[in-house]
């Protein structure tokens, strides 16, 4: 009989001795998952643990988005949700950014060069779209994002014009379609695993974006231990709260899920 596997379960725990403990037949089934203080050496707490690639990352809050994509057609804030299992959700407020016009009214009487603020709603910096291209009578025919902005709200309708001109001409009108340009955490959360913690962008339009999520304060990730067994120790006292991982065994997979979610979640 081998003297460890790969799945995570009392059964497959390779053996290992406690100094002062169980002597050098210890067997992995007594010690596996086990955060019992005092249980084999005095003030602190000895369990072995099998560690899958996901339960290395562990249990956190969230700390940061990344806007992978901004999506397109939103015509008002999108709705970010953070998706994944916790023990308290996290919550996100989230800024949109220019990125596409669709022509209404030509106007008439423009030059290229022309510039239009867009005036959406609150902003710390105002999107600027610059005339690329006219006819012979000034009517604007294209228009490009030369500053895509930053707004916090959008005070609009999914069919109002959004513009301004500074440019000689009048009467350009047009739709402004956003998307997401940053995402910052609102409330934390706790209890999310970097495996399977995600967000989501909804409401008002908006497709095709992307985002992913980084997490702070996992105990897998904090104390570094390897994919396979693991001996963690954890101790009392002015120790109380600091955790130490020993690899036993490193192994490219472990396969089920042990009674270690609390420590070291999937």
């Amino acid at each position: 009989m081998s003297l460890w596997s790969n799945t995570d379960a009392n059964t497959s725990a390779p053996k290992f001795a406690v100094a002062g403990g169980l002597g050098t037949s210890a067997n992995g089934q007594t010690l596996f998952a086990n955060t019992t203080f005092d249980a084999y050496e005095p003030n602190m707490a000895i369990g072995v643990f099998g560690v899958s690639p996901n339960e290395k990352q562990g249990q956190g809050n969230v700390s940061t988005f990344t806007v992978v994509s901004a999506g397109d057609s939103a015509y008002g804030l999108p709705t970010i949700t953070v998706t994944g299992a916790n023990t308290t959700q996290a919550t996100a407020t989230v800024n949109v950014k220019v990125v596409g016009v669709t022509i209404r009214t030509a106007g008439t009487g423009y030059a290229n060069g022309n510039t239009f603020f867009v005036h959406a709603g609150a902003n710390t910096t105002r999107g600027v779209l610059t005339v690329s291209n006219i006819d012979a009578n000034g009517n604007v025919l294209a228009v490009t994002i030369t500053t895509a902005g930053k707004y916090s709200t959008v005070t609009t309708a999914n069919d109002n014009t959004f513009t301004a001109n500074t440019g000689s001409g009048r009467g350009f009108t047009a739709n402004v379609r956003f998307g997401i340009e940053s995402v910052t955490a609102n409330v934390a959360g706790q209890g999310y695993n970097g495996g399977t913690v995600g967000a989501v962008a909804s409401a008002n339009g908006v497709s095709n974006s992307a985002l992913t999520v980084t997490l702070t304060g996992q105990e897998g990730t904090l104390d570094s231990p390897l994919a396979g067994w693991n001996l963690r120790k954890e101790g009392t006292g002015g120790r109380a709260g600091r955790v130490h991982y020993e690899c036993l065994v490193a192994m490219g997979s472990i396969t089920g899920d042990g009674p270690d979610d609390a420590q070291l979640a999937e």
